[in-house]
């Protein structure tokens, strides 16, 4: 009995020695998800990952943990859905559980957002007797101990957004209930540890393009009266249509390394790698790694209508019934805007044949008086749009200037591949989203230099035969 009881206080000091009750998952900067339940419905899109890591190989089989999420927004991105299912083993242990999750968006201003989750669900916690080694098998502690009980469990958290700034704290097992194998409820019990999580991470945009994603984050965990305060530091650098690579620091533990893949922007393929180097390295032998794969499934349109064409400015595609009366109100007011250059330009014109008429009829020995001959007058510069607030895909806001605009989607999906169409001539073109009315708008240059805008503009209907135009924009 005695050997068996010090093997169940070491099982339990495993779950809250420095490892933590919380298993470490090294692609939370892929799916914050799997650590924070305000997360769910985040990117606004459906996606769903799968991930299975392996540690300490050294301590009698280790620990192999399984993980598969799903999550995604509804109520137009204002509230997000997800499930997850997890799977544990750890020596004798093995704890199969499983949580429904839902999170709510609050708008604090248009360049911040505060989110709160909360998952609820269960736990199966088993022992394997079998794997039990004891002098006396029929021991009577060990004929009483249940093979498995259940527990309810929940986890809460916070997210808040500024910009490129995310700070996240989420309390796993925030309950604290007890996971009881005697039926005595004497001994044979382990707690689940109340944890604290936070973490902070920012984005820095490099390139023109701002496609190209530095990201340094910080993640801490807390048991309070447990363990020591654990934190990891990671330097993560993505791309959105190739992948990712990473660097992590994990205090008294290891440095991890991690690299991804992003096929057509929805199937997700990742790897990591862990060098132990901490007060783990000399009980922990074999191979520390954790596989990703996840697919995200984008959002696409409801309800189609008819192709909109308005003269000199855009061609509208597959929209929604429910925005198609903002787009064509967005699109009427472009039109208006248009107008008001096409007359400048005709009368510019006129001006200009009077002109070369009296040059003309001018005989050759005199000269017109300068005040007889009309004078041309240049095109008015662009007015300043109204209604807009662009935001860049990271929820950044984009700086004010001249925006060359060749189309504008309801649907993410058709706007990447009319955005995969003009990157063939004009790589450095990007989305950006109108957040007053969330759709995606394709901008094929940037500047602030208004007549250069003019003359890419110019440029790009001669080259290619298509409709655009050209906003002066301004933040509200």
């Amino acid at each position: 009995m005695n050997k068996l009881l010090l093997i169940l206080a070491f099982a339990a000091g495993t779950f809250i020695s420095r490892a933590q009750q919380i298993p470490f998952y090294n692609h939370n900067i892929i799916n914050p998800f799997v650590y924070n339940p305000a997360m769910a419905g985040f990117s606004g899109d459906v996606n769903t990952y799968f991930v299975r890591n392996q540690r300490y190989s050294g301590f009698n089989g280790g620990s192999i943990n399984n993980y598969l999420t799903v999550e995604g927004a509804f109520m137009q991105k204002k509230a997000g859905i997800g499930l997850s299912v997890m799977h544990q083993k750890q020596g004798i242990q093995q704890q199969l559980g499983a949580g429904v999750t839902y999170a709510y968006n609050i708008r604090l201003t248009e360049n911040q957002d505060l989110r709160f989750g909360v998952t609820a669900g269960m736990l199966d916690n088993r022992i394997d007797a079998a794997a039990i080694d004891v002098s006396q098998l029929n021991d009577p502690y060990l004929m009483q101990l249940r093979p498995n009980t259940t527990s309810f469990d929940m986890n809460a958290g916070l997210a808040y957004r500024w910009n490129d700034l995310r700070i996240g704290v989420s309390v796993p097992q925030i309950i604290g209930n007890k996971v009881t194998y005697d039926k005595e409820h004497s001994r044979g019990y382990y707690q689940l540890a109340r944890h604290i999580m936070g973490s902070a991470e920012y984005n820095f945009h490099l390139l023109e393009s701002k496609q190209l994603i530095l990201k340094p984050q910080a993640l801490v965990r807390y048991i309070p009266g447990g363990a020591p305060v654990q934190y990891d530091l990671t330097a993560h650098l993505e791309h959105p249509r190739f992948g990712w690579i990473s660097a992590t620091y994990k205090s008294d533990y290891a440095v991890q390394f991690n690299a991804g893949i992003h096929i057509r922007q929805q199937l997700h393929v990742g790897f990591s790698y862990e060098y132990v180097t901490g007060s783990m390295k000399s009980y922990s032998s074999g191979v520390n790694h954790e596989l990703l794969l996840g697919y995200t499934f984008k959002e696409r349109s409801k309800e189609v209508i008819r192709t909109v064409e308005v003269h000199d400015t855009i061609r509208i595609e597959t929209v929604d019934r429910s925005e198609a009366d903002e787009l064509l109100r967005r699109n009427k007011e472009l039109e208006e805007l248009l107008r008001q250059n096409m007359a400048e330009k005709q009368q510019l014109e006129r001006e200009k044949q009077v002109s070369d008429s009296l040059k003309q009829l001018q005989p050759a020995d005199t000269k017109t008086p300068e005040s007889t001959i009309p004078k041309v007058v240049p095109p008015s510069q662009l007015e300043y749009a109204k209604g807009y607030h662009f935001i860049e895909l990271d929820n950044s806001t984009s700086p004010d200037g001249i925006y060359v605009i060749s189309g504008v989607f309801a649907s993410r999906a058709n706007a990447d591949l009319s955005l995969a169409k003009n990157q063939v001539n004009y790589p450095g073109a990007y989305l950006v989203i109108n957040q007053k009315n969330n759709f995606f708008y394709i901008v094929i240059m940037y500047t602030t230099d208004e007549p250069a805008g003019r003359a890419e503009h110019k440029k790009y209907i001669r080259d290619t035969g298509r409709k655009a135009w050209i906003l002066k924009y301004k933040r509200d």
